[in-house]
């Protein structure tokens, strides 16, 4: 299973997250340090594989 780790930002508060991407099932793994947020599929979050996290997603890339 390949996956896909990057850094983000939560609009919100601007806390910096961890992002795991489980490719095969474009799911989004979102942890603060070890503590699991949230686990969405891509498009629940707003994020396109080719674009990145849209404008009226949550969160952004860093």
């Amino acid at each position: 299973m390949s996956k896909t780790v990057i850094k983000i930002r939560r609009k919100t508060d601007g806390k910096i997250l961890t992002d795991v991407i489980n490719d095969a099932c474009q799911v989004h793994n979102i942890y603060d340090g070890d503590n699991l947020i949230l686990s969405e599929e891509e498009w629940l979050i707003g994020y396109s594989e080719c674009d990145g996290f849209f404008e009226t997603s949550d969160f952004e890339d860093i």
